[in-house]
This record gives structure tokens, C-alpha cells and sequence, in this order.
């Protein structure tokens, strides 16, 4: 029988809220009208909320901090909770999306009862299996979502609980994969702008030509297409944090226009006539060793300590591999619920295969592995077989020999494809995910493939003799 199990519900409608608690009355059900009360109170260090709670439902749409905000920052501190979301027809694709983010599932409004008590049954379950798997193991310590146990990432913590409240820029530099943008919502967090928006945006991955517009708006008519007013990433960070990832790939011209913003507090939107005062603090990152791009003249040095007042460095996970027990074992709790698998834990030879690894993708490039292991296991842990071979060009060893001829992009693409498809038995979804692409997306590329079949030689998914 149920033993009164905590619920927290978050919902901005006040009716919506009395309908689900009525309907969960044999739980203890609490009420929330926006995800960020929740997610304070969740957080709260003197609270035992977070371990008392064995489901969120969530709605979607919500102002402020809205339902999949929420279900990022939970599946990063908080993976063991369940979430279920709840959302308009309209929204249905985004919820879909959101499974990928580790929500258990969601449903559509207007929902049944029964429909959703049968949901609530279910994630409850889930609950109690990975609580039960817990007990009497060692819990991955986690600061605000980052796992690490070794010196030098207590050290970092305390850096972060030291820098928070500051208001000064931070640069932090590390390699790719090592949780940059972690760190930052971390810094975020234990500063007096936590209650305000945290805006984070890749530099690198913004066309050259819109990074101005994007970081300072637009005023309407500013250039062609230009049909609205644009509210920039300064202004959208307003009171709260702006996080410029991979700061070292910004040209010349715009670290110009950045320095004199951070020096200023002002900034002018494009096509604007009136400059803007801001209260925003600005947090950096990069790969990228800053010092020698400044004397290669890549860089302006004037930008670079204006931005690294206070300078964090995050080690790679090759120098920190006593962390790689709690890494796993937070990960495969994580995965265990978007799963739904009941794994619990790698074999010592799995173990010792995995600290044989140099990881230069860090703990991204551990977190995937480990998904894949998840899904393909067979068996209560995982096997030094359900891991890559320590020599990595994977494609050679999965798909040909070097003595062969290398196949074309496509070719290889398509051999990939088919051998995820291959090993998911032929499940579409579960492709699709490990693939990291829309279900559609796979069914499109297998229509063209089936095209071209029809119309002529077919692109061979086998090796070639």
C-alpha cells in the first residue's frame, strides 16, 4: 500500500492544482505556483524536500522559470525524482522532446483521472526502485549537479562557494566536456542574483554576422527582416548572469563592443539610438589558452582581464579519476529512470577498462558511454563488453578494416545508422535517441535510402568484400 508518498505539484492555475490533489488524495500532495518556488525549496540545504519527494508533476507553460527549465535543472541535482509533465495539446512535441531530458513522461491536457493516476502509479514504482537500489550504497556527492569526491574538485567547490556572492566576472577555462556551463550555473546559484534569469549562449555556434544582434538586440528596421524589436541577451540577463561560452572564438570588432559594455554598463542596440544601462554579471568560458592568444594578437588583452578577474580552472577527468566511481554511479541512476532499467553498477573488469580510458571528451564523453552501456546491457551491470574498445576509431573496428576501402560520409552514415537500428532490434525510438536525432529525421533518411534503392545502385550497408 501507498505510505503517504510525497508529491509535489507545480502548476501557475489554481484550479488545475485542487483538481490534481484531489485526485492524489492517498499521497501528500504540495502545491506550487511557479517551478522557481519549488526549485528553491527543493535546493534549500537545511530542507529535506528533495529526499522526501518521490514525484514532480509539472506544467509546461508556465511564466518565469518554465517546465523544462525545471526538468533540466532536476535531471542534473536531482535525477532520482521523477517528473511528469503536463501540457496543452499544443505542446505535445515539446514534452516529447523533454523525455530527453530524463522526464518520465507527460501528459496532455484536459487528461482523465484514471489516466493520470495510472501515470502517477507507475513513476512511483520507478521511485522506489532507484531508492531501493540506493540504499546502502554511497551516493554520488552533488554540488549544485556536479559529481566529484577528489581534491582538486573540492577545492574548485570551494572556490564556487567563495566566488558566488562576488560580483565579479569569472573566466572559467577548461577543455571541452568538462562542465564549464555547470560551473557557471553553480556560481549563478550561490550569488545574490539567483532569483533572477540565467542566460547562457554559445559564441562559437553563433553565425558571425548575428552574434551583435543577439548579444545587444535590434531595434525594429534595423536591417532586412528586421520586422520586430529584438530584445538582446544583456537585456534578457537582466539583474541575473549572462554566460558567454567558448568567449575566445568572439572577433576583434565585437570584443570591442563587449569591453566597452563591461566597462561602461551600457550598451546600444543595433540600430538603436539611445544607449541602455545593465545590471548584469558575466561569466566566460574557453578551451582555449586566452594568455597566448593575447600575444598573438587574436585576442584583446585590455577584454581578457576584464573578464578573468577571477580566473577558475576545471581539471580534465584524466587527473581526477578517484571521481570515477561516483561518476558512474550517478549516471547509471540517471539512466536507470529515463530507461527504466534496474542496472546496478559496472563489473570490476568494466571498472578497470573504464580508468584505462584517456576520455579526452571528458565527463560528456563519459555520461555517453555510460547511456550506451544502459541501453545495451543485458544483465543487473554492466560487462567490459558493453564498453568501446580502448583504441577508439570506432568506425574502423565497428564497420571495416583499414586494409578495405574507406567508405564515402554517406556510406558510413548509413552503415552507423543500421547498426544502432541493428542492436535496438529495431525500435525507431530508442534509435532515434541514442542517435540524438527526431524520429522523423530517421524515417526521412530511410525513405531516401529506399529511393535511392529503387531508382539504382544502392549505397552498400555491408562491408565491403
Amino acid at each position: 500500500m501507498n505510505q503517504k508518498k510525497q508529491i509535489l505539484v507545480i502548476d501557475d492555475d489554481p484550479a488545475m492544482q485542487s483538481l490534481v490533489k484531489d485526485a492524489l488524495s492517498e499521497y501528500r500532495v504540495t502545491c506550487y505556483g511557479s517551478a522557481k518556488d519549488a526549485w528553491t525549496d527543493l535546493i534549500e540545504e537545511d530542507s529535506s524536500l528533495s529526499q522526501e519527494t518521490h514525484l514532480i508533476l509539472t506544467d509546461l507553460k508556465m511564466p518565469g522559470m518554465n517546465g523544462m527549465e525545471l526538468l533540466q535543472s532536476l535531471s542534473q541535482q536531482f535525477p532520482q525524482i521523477p517528473v511528469l509533465l503536463m501540457t496543452a495539446f499544443g505542446s505535445i512535441e515539446t514534452a516529447i522532446e523533454a523525455t530527453k531530458y530524463g522526464a518520465f513522461h507527460y501528459i496532455s491536457k484536459p487528461f482523465s483521472l484514471m489516466e493520470l493516476k495510472t501515470l502517477v502509479e507507475k513513476a512511483l514504482i520507478l521511485s522506489s526502485s532507484d531508492t531501493d537500489q540506493g540504499q546502502g550504497a554511497d551516493k554520488a556527492p552533488l554540488f549544485h549537479g556536479m559529481v566529484g569526491n577528489s581534491p582538486v574538485m573540492k577545492s574548485l567547490f570551494e572556490s564556487i562557494r567563495q566566488v558566488g556572492p562576488s560580483a565579479a566576472t569569472v573566466m572559467i577555462q577548461g577543455e571541452s566536456g568538462t562542465g564549464k556551463e555547470l560551473i557557471a550555473r553553480a556560481l549563478h546559484e550561490e550569488s545574490a542574483r539567483k532569483d533572477h534569469p540565467f542566460v547562457a549562449v554559445n559564441v562559437s555556434a553563433l553565425p558571425e554576422n548575428l552574434i551583435e544582434s543577439e548579444l545587444f538586440g535590434y531595434e525594429k528596421g534595423a536591417f532586412t527582416g528586421a520586422d520586430q524589436k529584438h530584445m538582446g541577451l544583456f537585456e534578457q540577463a537582466r539583474g541575473g548572469t549572462l554566460f558567454l561560452d567558448e568567449i575566445g572564438d568572439l572577433n576583434l570588432p565585437l570584443q570591442a563592443k563587449l569591453l566597452r559594455a563591461l566597462q561602461e554598463k551600457k550598451i546600444r542596440s543595433v540600430g538603436g539610438a539611445q544607449e541602455k544601462s545593465i545590471d548584469v554579471r558575466v561569466i566566460s568560458a574557453t578551451h582555449k589558452d586566452l594568455k597566448k592568444s593575447c600575444l598573438e594578437g587574436t585576442f584583446r588583452e585590455d577584454l581578457f582581464y576584464r573578464l578573468a578577474v577571477i580566473p577558475l580552472s576545471v581539471p580534465p577527468l584524466r587527473n581526477r579519476k578517484e571521481d570515477l566511481p561516483q561518476l558512474v554511479d550517478h549516471f547509471i541512476q540517471k539512466f536507470n529512470g529515463t530507461d527504466h532499467k534496474n542496472i546496478q553498477g559496472l563489473s570490476p573488469e568494466a571498472m578497470a577498462k573504464l580508468r584505462d580510458m584517456e576520455f579526452k571528451g571528458n565527463v560528456r564523453e563519459l555520461e555517453n558511454l555510460l547511456e550506451r552501456a544502459v541501453v545495451f546491457c543485458q544483465s543487473d551491470r554492466i560487462e567490459s563488453k558493453d564498453l568501446p574498445a580502448l583504441k577508439e576509431p570506432s568506425a574502423e573496428t565497428l564497420f571495416f578494416e583499414m586494409s578495405q576501402k574507406l567508405p564515402t560520409l554517406e556510406e558510413f552514415e548509413r552503415r552507423y545508422i543500421q547498426f544502432v537500428l541493428d542492436k535496438t532490434e529495431g525500435q525507431k525510438d530508442k534509435a532515434a535517441q541514442i542517435l540524438n536525432v527526431h524520429r522523423r529525421t530517421l524515417l526521412r533518411k530511410e525513405k531516401d535510402w529506399s529511393d535511392m534503392d529503387a531508382s539504382g545502385p544502392s549505397t552498400s550497408l555491408e562491408p565491403a568484400p
